[in-house]
């Protein structure tokens, strides 16, 4: 008997611990140590629920809900102001964003309930205006936007892992005017062009800041610089 009441104490102790443990609260920080995402997961690994995204700078980013693994409406993206810039609503196998003015601001294919496939872009008049990556709702592949002219503004490599990166900005006219390539902790290189295509400035970066020689040229290509960061700081120049 009294072997029979044991077993019935710790059937319960397991029926509370698995309510108790039913879902578990995630965060993840970027390496400046900033809040990334703030989400729940339930007792099966899925997110459900509320999820929370944020911007490198702290700010929200988007706010979107889960049920078993899946988005479900509403998404709603935000601007570096804290103000509702558009909401995803799922439509078929479509997720798209609507303006508060009614007008479409994207539109990604979903698969099982996750963005898969280049997410589009839309001006205020319609026109395509830049492209993202998505593998199973983690940005992937790359992110461009375009000038009016349709020429790039800028193209980023997009990692699942966040490993090296690689982000480039172009002129107006296509050419190319900046090209940054670094890793998750903002170290690597960071290279300015000229308008006529030569190069204008390379140098090192650490966390973010100029450390170690950078050059500096004309729009000829003559060498007339050099100096020395550390931390962000000049040290000498010759």
């Amino acid at each position: 008997m009294k072997l029979l009441k044991g077993i019935a104490f710790i059937a319960l102790l397991a029926i509370g611990s698995c309510d108790y443990q039913k879902e578990a609260l995630k965060e993840e920080y970027y390496p400046n140590k900033n809040i990334k995402r703030k989400y729940i997961l339930s007792r099966e690994g899925l997110v459900t629920g509320t999820d929370s995204i944020f911007r490198i700078d702290g700010t929200l980013s988007e706010v979107s809900i889960w049920k078993d693994g899946r988005l479900i409406d509403s998404i709603v993206n935000y601007d570096y102001e804290g103000n509702i810039s558009a909401i995803g609503k799922i439509q078929g196998d479509e997720l798209i964003f609507y303006r508060k003015n009614g007008t479409k601001e994207s539109e990604v294919n979903l698969s099982e309930g996750l963005k898969n496939g280049l997410q589009t872009y839309y001006g205020a008049n319609g026109q395509v205006v830049g492209f993202k990556g998505f593998k199973n709702n983690m940005e992937n592949g790359l992110l461009i936007h375009l000038n009016e002219n349709h020429t790039p503004k800028y193209i980023k490599q997009l990692n699942e892992d966040e490993g090296s990166q690689i982000l480039m900005s172009h002129y107006s006219d296509g050419l190319l005017k900046s090209f940054r390539v670094y890793d998750s902790s903002d170290n690597g290189y960071r290279l300015l062009f000229h308008p006529n295509g030569t190069l204008k400035q390379i140098g090192e970066i650490k966390k973010g800041k100029a450390d170690g020689l950078k050059f500096f040229f004309t729009d000829e290509g003559e060498l007339v610089k050099k100096s020395h960061f550390k931390n962000g700081d000049l040290i000498s120049s010759f």
